[in-house]
Parts: C-alpha cells; sequence; structure tokens
C-alpha cells in the first residue's frame, strides 16, 4: 500500500490552491516591498544617506524576517495538507476494510449457496477436469462424496460424450447456456435427464477456460411430460375409435350382424392385430359366432372345447387378459398355441343382462413389437360393453317375437293339451338356460298339477302335485324370485333341502289363478357361469310369458266349455245332434273319397215311458246317463255316439260294413242287458234296446238317406217286438 508523506512528497505547485500560494508568499512579498522602501528612503536622503552597512544590516534583517515568515507559512500549509492526508488515508483503509469484509461475507454466501443449492452445481475446466461442486451434485450422480466424483472426467458424466462437445461448440459462441436438457449417466451407467445451465468464465490470467453451471434432475418431469403425451395420443386415438365405435352403432343401414362384423374390423384396426372372434361359451362349449380372419383359418359356426382356446384364462380371471409374446413364456405350451400359433392376444368377457356371454379377443400370430396400452384396454372394455348391449337388444327383439309367435301359436291351439306343448316348445327357446315347468290349478281349486316342463331335470316327479299354499307366488299373488336360498322364503313344492334358485309367477286371468309358472337354475350350471341370474329383465319376460299363457288358458278353457255345450249333451255327456250330423257329412265325403264304407246303427232305449211313469223323470235321466257311459266305453276313439234325443241314440261307425256294423249292434244289445242302473236302493230294469241297422252306399248314397235306412230299420225292430237288431234293405240298383 502506498503511503503519503509530507517531507518525501511535496505537492505539486498545479495541485495546490492559489489562496494558499498568495499567503506563503505574503512575506517575500512584505521584503521586497520594505527593501524597495528603503532603498527609495535612501536615493531621497541624498548626501544624508544611511550608511551602507547599516542598510545592508536592515535589509538583511527584513528578507530574514520575511524567510522567516515565509517558512512559518509553508511550515503551516504543511502541517494542514499531511492532517488531511492521514485523514484521506484513515478513510481508504476503513473502506478497503468495509471492502473486505463484504467480500468475505459475500464469498461466505455464495459457499453457502454453492453448498446448499438443492440442485447439482459444478466448476470445471474446458478440458473436462471437475474442480468443484456440491454434495447434491455428487447425489444426483450416484456417488457417495464429493470427493468420489471429482475424481471422474466430465465426459464420463455424459451418455453420449459427444453431447458435451457440442455443448462447449456452444458455450463459446453464446457465452452462456439457459434450460438446456441433458442425457446424462448415473454412477451405475443408468441414464437421467438433467436441465443445465452453463457460463464460460475467464481464469486468473484472462483466458476463457472455465466452466461453471447447475443441473437439475428432470427424469420425473420428463417421463410425466412424456406420460402426458402418450396420454394425449392415446386420448385423440381413443376419441377417434369411439367416434368409429359410435358411427358403427348408429348406422341405420347395417344389420345387428353388420355392426358386430364392423366392430371386428376396428378392434383389428385399433389394436393393430389380425384376427377378431366373438364366440359364445356355454360351459365347455365354444362356439364362434363372428369372426374376422383374413386367411379365413377360423370360421363362423366352428364349436371347439374352451380348454383348448385362449378364452379360457379371460373367464377365469373375469377380467381383460393380454400378452404380446407367447412363445418366450409360460403361454407357449397352451393347446391354443399349438393350434392357432397365437403369439399376441388381447381378450375380454363379454356380459348379456348380467351373465357372461362369451369373450371379444383379437390376436395375431406374430409376436406385438409394443406393450398394449392402458387405453387399449379400456377401449376393449368399452367395445364389449357396447357389444353387451348390442346382443341384449337383439336378445329382447328375439324375446319380443317369440313371445309374440307364443301369443299367435296359442291363439291357434286347438286344445288345452295342444297349448301346454306349445308352451314346453316355446319355453325351450325363451328360456334356453333355465329349466321350466306349468302348473294347472285344478277345477276343485284344491290342488297344481305338472302339465308341462322343459330343461333339466325334465319332468320333475316329486313335485308333479302341490297344493295351492305350497307357493308362496300364489298365496302372495304376485311373482316370488329366489336369489338366495339361505336367505329367501323357500316354496314346500320345491323343497328345503339343497334348493335351487328359482321363480315362481302366478298366471292370472280376470283375477282369477289359473295356475304357476316355475323357472329354476340349475346350481351346477349357475356355479359355472353358464346361465343368466334372474334379473329384472328375465322376470318382467316371465311374467309376460305367464299373462300370455293364462290368457291363452283361459280363452281355451272357455272356449272349450263353449264347445262342449254346443256339440255334447248335458245329460249323458255324448255328442249332441248337430255335431252327429256335421260329422255324418264329413265322414260320407272321406268314405266316397277312399270308396270306404261307412256304418250307421240307430238304437232306442225300450219302454223308457215305463220307468218314467213308475219312477219319475229324475229316474229316467239315471237311467239315460248310465246308457250314455255305456256307449262311450265301448265305441272305438274314431266312432261317434251322440244322443239323437229322447231316449233315442246313434253311432256313426267310419269303415264299418253292413255285417260288423250288425255285429257291433248285437255287441251292444248284449251289453245292455247286462247293465245294472241304481236309483234310490232299486236296480232300474231289466233294460233292453232296439236297433236299426244301415251302411254307406249301400243303404243310401247320401248321409241323411243312410240316416233314414237306419231309423227305418230301427222302427221295423220296434215293431218286430223290440231287443232286437234290424238291418236296412238294400237300395235298388
Amino acid at each position: 500500500m502506498e503511503i503519503f508523506s509530507p517531507v518525501l512528497h511535496r505537492p505539486p505547485l498545479a495541485d495546490t490552491p492559489w489562496r494558499v500560494r498568495v499567503v506563503r508568499l505574503i512575506p517575500l512579498g512584505g521584503a521586497l516591498v520594505l527593501t524597495a522602501a528603503l532603498l527609495a528612503f535612501q536615493i531621497s536622503l541624498g548626501a544624508a544617506r544611511v550608511s551602507p552597512l547599516l542598510l545592508a544590516a536592515g535589509l538583511a534583517v527584513v528578507w530574514l524576517l520575511a524567510l522567516c515568515g515565509h517558512l512559518g507559512a509553508l511550515a503551516r500549509m504543511r502541517g494542514r495538507t499531511a492532517k488531511q492526508a492521514l485523514s484521506r488515508l484513515d478513510t481508504e483503509i476503513a473502506e478497503r476494510a468495509r471492502a473486505a469484509e463484504a467480500l468475505r461475507r459475500e464469498e461466505e454466501r455464495y459457499r453457502l449457496l454453492f453448498e446448499r443449492n438443492p440442485g447439482g452445481v459444478y466448476r470445471s475446466t474446458v478440458d473436462g477436469r471437475l474442480l468443484d461442486c456440491n454434495e447434491a451434485f455428487a447425489r444426483m450422480y450416484g456417488y457417495p462424496s464429493r470427493e468420489a466424483i471429482l475424481a471422474q472426467p466430465s465426459a464420463d458424466l455424459y451418455v453420449d460424450p459427444a453431447d458435451r462437445t457440442a455443448l462447449i461448440a456452444r458455450l463459446f459462441e453464446e457465452g452462456s447456456l439457459l434450460h438446456v436438457e441433458v442425457l446424462f449417466r448415473k454412477s451405475g451407467g443408468e441414464p437421467f435427464w438433467g436441465l443445465m445451465c452453463e457460463s464460460l468464465l475467464r481464469d486468473e490470467e484472462g483466458s476463457l477456460s472455465i466452466l461453471e453451471g447447475t443441473i437439475v434432475d428432470i427424469t420425473a418431469l420428463k417421463q410425466a411430460v412424456t406420460e402426458r403425451e402418450q396420454a394425449d395420443e392415446a386420448l385423440r386415438e381413443s376419441e377417434s375409435s369411439i367416434l368409429s365405435l359410435y358411427n358403427i352403432a348408429s348406422a341405420q343401414n347395417l344389420t345387428s350382424e353388420g355392426r358386430i362384423q364392423a366392430l371386428l374390423e376396428l378392434g383389428c384396426q385399433r389394436f393393430d392385430l389380425e384376427i377378431g372372434i366373438l364366440a359364445r361359451v356355454q360351459g365347455e362349449r365354444y362356439e364362434v359366432v363372428a369372426v374376422r380372419s383374413p386367411d379365413n383359418s377360423i370360421v363362423r359356426g366352428v364349436v371347439l372345447e374352451l380348454s383348448d382356446t385362449r378364452d379360457r384364462e379371460t373367464l377365469e380371471d373375469r377380467t381383460t387378459v393380454s400378452f404380446e409374446r407367447a412363445r418366450s413364456s409360460p403361454r407357449s405350451t397352451h393347446p391354443a398355441f399349438a393350434a392357432w400359433g397365437m403369439e399376441s392376444y388381447l381378450g375380454a368377457p363379454v356380459r348379456v343382462a348380467g351373465r357372461v356371454f362369451g369373450t371379444l379377443s383379437f390376436g395375431a400370430p406374430d409376436p406385438r413389437a409394443t406393450p398394449f396400452k392402458p387405453a387399449d384396454l379400456e377401449f376393449l372394455k368399452l367395445m364389449t360393453l357396447w357389444l353387451g348391449g348390442e346382443l341384449e337388444r337383439e336378445q329382447r327383439n328375439r324375446e319380443i317375437v317369440l313371445l309374440s309367435e307364443l301369443g299367435g301359436l296359442l291363439q291357434t291351439c286347438d286344445s288345452i293339451e295342444e297349448a301346454y306343448q306349445v308352451i314346453s316348445r316355446q319355453g325351450r327357446k325363451l328360456f334356453p338356460d333355465l329349466s321350466g315347468a306349468l302348473y294347472r290349478l285344478s277345477a276343485s281349486r284344491s290342488d297344481l298339477e305338472l302339465v308341462s316342463s322343459w330343461g333339466e331335470p325334465g319332468p320333475w316327479p316329486e313335485s308333479d302335485f302341490f297344493r295351492p299354499e305350497d307357493c308362496w307366488g300364489l298365496r302372495l299373488g304376485r311373482e316370488h324370485c329366489v336369489e338366495d336360498p339361505a336367505a329367501d322364503l323357500i316354496c314346500r313344492h320345491v323343497g328345503e333341502q339343497d334348493p335351487p334358485r328359482y321363480l315362481c309367477v302366478p298366471m292370472m286371468a280376470q283375477g282369477e289363478a289359473l295356475g304357476v309358472l316355475h323357472l329354476r337354475i340349475d346350481p351346477s350350471r349357475a356355479a359355472a357361469g353358464a346361465v343368466s341370474p334372474l334379473n329384472e329383465a328375465r322376470r318382467r319376460l316371465a311374467t309376460a310369458v305367464a299373462e300370455h299363457t293364462a290368457m291363452a288358458l283361459a280363452n281355451l278353457s272357455l272356449r272349450e266349455t263353449l264347445r262342449h255345450q254346443s256339440i255334447r249333451d248335458p245329460l249323458t255327456g255324448l255328442f249332441n245332434r248337430r255335431y252327429f250330423e256335421e260329422s255324418l257329412e264329413r265322414e260320407v265325403r272321406r268314405a266316397r273319397r277312399r270308396s270306404m264304407p261307412l256304418g250307421v246303427i240307430m238304437l232306442d232305449l225300450d219302454r223308457f215311458k215305463v220307468v218314467n211313469d213308475n219312477f219319475g223323470h229324475e229316474a229316467g235321466d239315471v237311467l239315460l246317463r248310465g246308457l250314455g257311459e255305456l256307449l262311450r266305453r265301448n265305441v272305438r276313439g274314431e266312432d261317434v255316439a251322440c244322443r239323437w234325443g229322447g231316449e233315442e241314440f246313434a253311432l256313426l261307425l267310419p269303415e264299418a260294413t253292413l255285417e260288423v256294423a250288425r255285429g257291433r249292434a248285437e255287441e251292444l244289445r248284449a251289453i245292455v242287458k247286462d247293465l245294472k242302473v241304481h236309483y234310490q236302493d232299486r236296480v232300474l230294469g231289466p233294460l233292453t234296446i232296439s236297433l236299426g241297422v244301415a251302411v254307406f252306399p249301400d243303404q243310401g248314397l247320401s248321409g241323411q238317406s243312410v240316416l233314414r235306412a237306419a231309423d227305418a230299420a230301427l222302427y221295423q225292430s220296434k215293431a218286430a217286438g223290440r231287443d232286437r237288431v234290424t238291418s236296412a234293405l238294400q237300395i235298388a240298383g
């Protein structure tokens, strides 16, 4: 440090203020003026001049005093200057001390920032030698200490050393780098992304050779950004696929099969797989319902064992299953790999109305280069949801058609027994995975009888009959569904030992119970997931079937009652005269077409008026009912027995010759003699009948002519003494 001294350093004249210079010259100026005055005074004295020696002494004294004054002023001025220099020196020393303290504090603050920075801070040389770094820098690279990483060359910290060369070149061009993403390498070799800011500094010699910068690990952020970009890309793909799916679903020009086929095409395109299959699975039966296969190696309708397909794993897991390379996994031993060689696979179960219908799967014989994305799995689930809805709508439409067919068939049934057969056949179609039974309430309304059944286990002998109070459905007057046999009320007609899940629907018509429709799930099939649950849709369908059935049975019962009343004699239960005449004309036409004979027997109960007169009309009615029952028991199924009127009866015998008809008449006459009719503790009788026999075409060429011939023969038997058979005469020609 340079020290200022008033002795060693005289300030230059130019640096001295003019007032100081004036003050310093006053003594000399005074001496000069006094000298001039003394010389002038000496001259003015003339001859009386002062002695030169005295004058010289005076002048010497004057100049000595002037010199002393000048030197005193100069000394005072030098003293003031020294004081000012010392003050400035103290001020400069204080300022330099403050600057040193500030510099020390700044260096300490810089060191703290250097050490405590959460990011990695470093200093290195251009040639790749690390000079300093903080602990965060060492941890970022996976080194145990700062000393360990300082021993490494800078190039080893980069995945690609060429990146460092390129960055240094940019530094010399730009002077600094801000927010540059660089791929670095940790001590273990694993890469990570860092965000780097770096500056180029001068060393002590002034050359640009020092690099100083910070690095922040942005691997997680980079991954998040990548995932976000992938998510955005997946979202765009999903939006496009969903739009395509919507277009397929709303296409009016496509049938249900066409929409399903378009769905398979969309799936193959979306997942970059060649083969798409929609399969129905029932137990171990695997049926291909729809397929997209470029080489037709798999065709629609083929039936396989479920265990021979990839879909078994999908159904067992009941979720989406995917793999990209089967050959290098335990799946290579699966039979499906040997049969079909599917290297990549993506499949999910399809549920319809709450049950597993089958599977929707896609595959390819080649390995998949990239793994399936979560968006792929979610879109497959969306496809199965839409497909399940489409199949459910198709099933509902099919059920509506079958229900309509059931109603139409029941309306065209000619008898209740025929209706039972229709219900059994349509029940198998409407409820293919359920066992069903139809119980009819008896006329006495005391029990229900099994009249129709289908499915497993077929006829149910253990519950062919039961009482109305044994069924909760009949007791409640509404459907009774048992989903949980351990918690729900069990009908007694089902049995309490190992009861199945079932549904009882009462059949009501005009507020009156006619029977019960019973549907049940076989426990073994339910455990295998092969049947639909008894959900709301199934219950609505069962209720609709019960309503159609009840209405049809009520109409048939009414129709049969009216028909019975129109063609039956209410007293004897035999056909009446109207039905006999209709049957006679029909059988005559049939006999004429086939060139076959047709026999007619007319018979009359002998002395019936005597019974009425002696015992009353009630006894006569009892006698007529007994004779009617005898005739029903002794005629063939194709014969027609009717009450012609009063005590007269008629029999129509298809394909019976005159000899056969007369023989049958003789048999009836003999049987009637043995008939015992009891009335009020007495036996009415003995009974005899008179009969007349005629045959088409021998005794008449029309029904009425044959009937008149048989009636004439009957009167001949009456006229000849009763209790006999008379054959009509053959017509002329």
